[in-house]
C-alpha cells in the first residue's frame, strides 16, 4: 500500500515536471528577444520555488516576520542592482553596434578609394 502511494506520488511529480517543461518550452517559443526568454525562465524558477508547478520544495521556509522582511529588502536590492547593470550593458551594446556600423562604413569607403586608384 505504501509503495503504491509512493509510486503514485512519483508519477504525479513526473507529470508535473513534464507539464512545467512543456509550459516553459511554449513560453520560450513565443518569446521574442533574449529579454523575454529570460523573463520566461525567471518566472519558471519563481513558480517552481513557490511549489506552484513541478516538485514542491522539499523544505518549506519557516521564517519569522523580521527575517522575512530583511530577505525581501535584500532581494529588492539585488533586483535593483541587476536592473541597473542590465541597463548599463544595453547602453554599451547600443554604442558598440553603432560603432561597428561606422567602422564598416569607413572600411567600405577606404576600399572604394583604393579600388578607384588602381
Amino acid at each position: 500500500m505504501e509503495n503504491k502511494m509512493r509510486e503514485e506520488e512519483q508519477e504525479e511529480r513526473k507529470r508535473k515536471d513534464r507539464d512545467r517543461d512543456e509550459g516553459l518550452r511554449a513560453a520560450l517559443s513565443f518569446a521574442t528577444g533574449e529579454s523575454w526568454r529570460n523573463h520566461a525562465r525567471a518566472r519558471d524558477v519563481l513558480h517552481n520555488e513557490l511549489g506552484w508547478v513541478g516538485n514542491p520544495p522539499e523544505n518549506r521556509y519557516r521564517l519569522n516576520r523580521d527575517t522575512r522582511d530583511i530577505l525581501l529588502v535584500h532581494a529588492r536590492q539585488d533586483a535593483s542592482h541587476a536592473l541597473a547593470n542590465t541597463i548599463g550593458i544595453l547602453k554599451a551594446v547600443r554604442v558598440l553596434k553603432l560603432l561597428s556600423v561606422v567602422v564598416v562604413a569607413l572600411l567600405f569607403a577606404v576600399a572604394l578609394r583604393v579600388w578607384h586608384l588602381i
